[in-house]
This record gives structure tokens, sequence and C-alpha cells, in this order.
């Protein structure tokens, strides 16, 4: 197949979800080239999305008109070879544009209670699906390139990237306190970049932004997107980031830099998502403290130096196990 590929993202609203979409089109692409448009799924108001979907799967009604029920009206800008997306309200959307356009479509993500067959390919981060088809085992997807130069300026010792509360972590005021001394006594002797996020709490932002001493350098979320972020990770000695966000902490690993999540005292993490930190600990590429009192810089800085960061390229990775579904000959070289 000599003509790039029509490749269409579906987006919600969450970073998190569209990132990992960038990064499986980045993966494709070194396998071969793409055309990419991308498509924002506006859900309209329904009453029981588990119930559309179980009716989606008892093949109901036709398809269009599951459409007409689930969402706005929306423009395709080509017939895709490819459709790629994740989150939740993305999901109709991509089962039925890729049966309208008779094309492969790939999803990163729980399908919920969707039928599983209705997916080219499923991309799941936990261990438990691995040899079960359509399911794909991989790291959550991420745009980050390693390969690629970074274009920050400048370069810190380390960097934190700061989340906050979530379904899964809870921050009191005692783990916040920990986590602003910490960052206060890492720069009193290294150079320390500090990444807000959308979850951060404001007062907490702000005391962030107070702390005081010339080796810290602060950024919120208006400052630098995911790529900009993670160009000053790529230079850094090593990542420091907040336990709360498994994506976060995936596009920290995949910098190939060593990584350390920081955990409150608190938490609720299923069975999946530990299993799925525990696979990156198993690695080496993670360690994990909580914010108790053995959470000093020297411990950190110690958990750090006993990493061994990744060495291959995740999007190099991907590209091998997406490959045998693309509409393309078997025998493709990856592109470089």
């Amino acid at each position: 197949m000599k003509n790039p590929l029509r490749l269409l993202i579906v987006q919600d609203n969450s970073p998190g979800h569209y990132n990992q979409s960038e990064g499986v089109a980045k993966a494709i692409q070194r396998v071969h080239a793409c055309d990419v448009a991308r498509m924002r799924a506006v859900k309209n108001s329904i009453p029981s999305w588990h119930l559309l979907y179980y009716l989606y799967n008892k093949k109901i009604l036709p398809d269009k008109l599951f459409l007409k029920m689930a969402y706005d009206e929306f423009v395709c800008e080509f017939d895709p070879d490819i459709i790629v997306s994740a989150g939740g309200d993305t999901l109709l959307l991509n089962v039925i544009l890729s049966k309208l356009y008779r094309c492969k479509n790939i999803f990163s993500g729980s399908v919920r209670n969707l039928d599983r067959h209705l997916f080219s390919a499923i991309l799941i981060p936990y261990r438990r699906y691995s040899g079960q088809s359509p399911f794909i085992e991989c790291l959550k997807p991420s745009p980050i390139d390693p390969d690629e130069p970074s274009k920050a300026a400048q370069r810190f010792d380390f960097c934190f990237l700061i989340g906050g509360p979530s379904g899964t972590h809870s921050y009191s005021g005692d783990d916040w306190h920990r986590l602003l001394l910490l960052i206060q006594q890492m720069a009193a002797s290294h150079s320390v970049a500090v990444f807000s996020s959308r979850r951060t709490p404001p007062d907490i932002a702000v005391q962030l932004r107070q702390v005081q001493s010339e080796n810290i350098s602060f950024f919120d979320p208006a400052d630098a997107g995911t790529v900009e972020l993670f160009d000053y990770c790529k230079r850094s000695s090593g990542i420091i980031v907040t336990e709360d966000s498994n994506s976060m902490i995936t596009e920290a690993v995949c910098c190939r830099k060593p990584v350390l999540a920081l955990a409150p005292a608190r938490t609720r993490m299923n069975a999946n998502e530990a299993d799925y930190l525990a696979g990156l600990m198993s690695k080496n590429w993670l360690a994990r403290q909580v914010l108790d009192e053995n959470a000093a810089v020297h411990e950190l800085i110690t958990k750090l130096d006993a990493l061994q960061p990744m060495r291959s390229n995740h999007l190099d990775i991907l590209a091998k196990k997406l490959q045998p579904l693309l509409p393309i000959p078997a025998s493709a070289p990856v592109m470089s």
C-alpha cells in the first residue's frame, strides 16, 4: 500500500485520553505514513449509557439511529482506514464509524460493557488480558518520543509532576505539607522544575508558587502542553510524580528517566491499577514512596539512583504490536 493511511482520531475533552490516541497515531506512523484528522465526540444527554451499550450489543436498532441518539452532529474530513480513540465518551462513536466506513478501529482503555469483538484492537495495560484477542497488552500509549531532541532551553536536576485528588487517591493536609517540604528541601541543593496539573487544588498551586528558592521554577498547565512539559523531563536526572495518575506516571517512564511515584497515606487503587504499577516496578523503571515520616530527600534520591530506566522507545514497541492488524503488507518494515 503506497498511499498514506487515513487515520481518524476521535477525541473527548480529557488530555489523559486524547494524548493516548496521539501516542497510538505516532506509533502507527512509525510503520506507515498517515494522513491524520481529528474529530470531537460531543455526547447527547442519555439516561443510561450502560443500557444503550446493552441495546447496541443486541443490535436492537440500526447503527445510524444509535449514532443520532448518542452524539451531536459532526463532520468527517475523509473516509478513514483506521479510527483511534480513548475515553468512554468516544466508545460508541468509534465503533459505529468503523462499521459505517468499514475500517479498522483501535481503542485505548476499558470498553465498558460493549462487546470486545466490535474493536480491531483494544490497548490495555493490565497483564491479566495478555493473549486475549483483540486485547493488546501494552503501556498506556503516550505521544512522548524519547528520541526526539528536547526543545527545552533550561535543564533541571529533577522534575516534580503534581496531580491532585482522584477517585483512587485522597490527599490530606499532612500529605500536601510533606510534599511541599520535600520540594523545598530538594531545591536546597538541586535545580527543580515543578509542574502542576488541572487536578492540582488551586490553594496548593498557590503554595507551590510561594516556595522560596532560586533553584525552583514553577509551571502551571497553561505554561506548557504535554510534549513541552516532557521536554524538560527528558533533560532531567529524575522525575518525581504524584501517584494519582497512571497516565502521568507512564508518560514519565516513557522519557527513559528514573521515575519515583509519591503516594498519599490513603489510596484506593483497584487490583488492575495496582498490578499495572507493580509491573513497572518489577522492571525497575519505577519506585514508590509514601508521603509519611520516611519521605526524606536522601531517600527519594537513593530510590531514583537504584532504578534502571527503559532503554527501548515505547513507540517502536507499540508499532510492532499494531503492525499485523494495519491494512498494509505484514512484511512492511518499521519506519525509523
